[in-house]
């Protein structure tokens, strides 16, 4: 596909076209997210082979963690890294073959509107420059500013392509204008790993060693949690505490065994994983598995480990509703000490391997692939005032960053500046 005369003005022969262009939340070592981006990668891969170009919060981390050998794009709107990298990630987009935008629950503005319009960027510059603009296994919502419910369904409802791994995202995009008939149900985009390597032979008896992948939440029982940890380890089983995003999870870990007896603290261990498999690995060694992180339950289905699964969200509901399991599922209220027996026996009685889990599991994979498969295949097809909306919403998306980083630099100024002329109490 020809670049447009405003793409070759900064285009660059140094390393040949990439065959897409990726966004999604990568690089902020996020175990979920860092596993999205590789299942992503060695889909498109399989389906096209050829170079990627990956927007990463950090290469570094993207690289490391993950071990993809592709083109790293450094910086995410608005902070001062991407203004810096722009015309890298123009030019690498405005080359690529195809823009990917996805998966996991990135249009939301729950934490904050960036968030949305982060990914909405690179789908506004892909329209603008002819190339098709896909998502994969898209988690949506919840969007609550009205303007960012109307840039999403601009940009959206423009795109080549547009597949969510479940009916709550697209009531959410149907909401923000998009069609819903131009809205594909898939699924998320991790059970697309093969990860039969990590699976280990599980023995019919009593667990030894219990894994929790647990997240500060607002309504998980606390209280219930030391009191479950403390006996477990009272009837002399191990703990492997699973962070998932470590600078969240490990101290969020660390003020639980703070609550425990000496006994529990001596027998638990947090895993803190350095790359992707060590991750993988943790959980497949475990006898028994209690999760919150919904990769933590893919990650368990995969490998066939026995889990309990705690629904903060309709995400994890939904998955494991969809494997045939959801006899496994908890609430985060009821945490407490009499679930020891049930988590110690879930070896003995686990249904992983039963021929309907198995089926429901292949089916899920299927989806999961065809987030990718779909990808490669799809084309372009925008009219010349798609294009040209493309462009404006691309500059409109540029401005409001631009302004955003114009307020946010004196605030930090301000704000570090009424720090260091804060008056400090003597010491007595």
């Amino acid at each position: 596909m020809n670049a447009t005369p405003a793409a070759s003005q900064w285009a660059t022969q140094a390393q040949p076209p990439p065959t897409a262009f990726m966004s999604g939340f990568f690089g902020a070592l996020n175990v979920g997210d860092e596993a999205v981006c590789l299942a992503v990668a060695e889909g498109l891969r399989a389906e096209s082979p050829g170079s990627l170009a990956i927007v990463t919060r950090n290469p570094r981390v993207t690289r490391e963690f993950t071990g993809l050998d592709a083109n790293l794009v450094e910086g995410f709107y608005p902070t001062p890294a991407f203004w810096w990298n722009l015309r890298k990630y123009v030019t690498r987009l405005a080359h690529s073959e195809r823009v990917v935008i996805g998966g996991g629950g990135i249009l939301q503005d729950v934490h904050s509107w960036t968030t949305v319009v982060t990914h909405l960027l690179p789908g506004a510059l892909g329209i603008a420059f002819g190339r098709p603009v896909v998502t994969v296994g898209l988690g949506v919502g919840p969007i609550q500013a009205r303007w960012l419910r109307w840039l999403t369904g601009a940009v959206c409802r423009r795109m080549s392509l547009v597949q969510v791994r479940n009916p709550r995202s697209r009531e959410e995009l149907v909401a923000c204008g998009v069609p819903a008939e131009r809205i594909h149900l898939t699924s998320d985009v991790v059970p697309a790993l093969d990860l039969k390597e990590h699976a280990h032979p599980r023995a019919s008896e009593l667990a030894r060693v219990i894994g929790f992948g647990l997240r500060r939440w607002d309504g998980l029982n606390e209280t219930g949690v030391v009191a479950l940890w403390n006996e477990i380890a009272a009837r002399g089983c191990r703990l492997k505490l699973l962070t998932y995003e470590p600078s969240g999870d490990r101290p969020f870990y660390e003020e639980l065994l703070a609550r425990c007896s000496p006994e529990c603290r001596a027998q638990s261990e947090i895993h803190i994983p350095t790359k992707l498999h060590e991750s993988i690995e943790a959980l497949a060694s475990v006898d028994a598995l209690v999760a919150m992180r919904l990769h933590a339950c893919v990650f368990a289905a995969l490998v066939g480990a026995p889990f309990l699964a705690l629904s903060y969200h309709h995400k994890v509901q939904q998955f494991v509703e969809e494997l045939g399991l959801s006899h496994n599922l908890r609430s985060l209220e009821g945490v407490d000490s009499s679930w020891a027996d049930e988590i110690l026996d879930l070896p003995r009685r686990c249904t992983m391997a039963t021929a309907e889990v198995a089926k429901n599991l292949d089916q899920i994979r299927d989806r999961a692939s065809e987030n990718m498969a779909a990808a490669s295949r799809a084309t372009a097809s925008y009219s010349i005032a798609d294009r040209w909306t493309g462009a404006a919403l691309s500059v409109l998306i540029l401005f409001i960053g631009a302004l955003a980083l114009v307020i946010r630099i004196p605030l930090a100024l301000g704000r570090r500046a009424m720090r260091l002329l804060r008056p400090t109490n003597e010491v007595r």
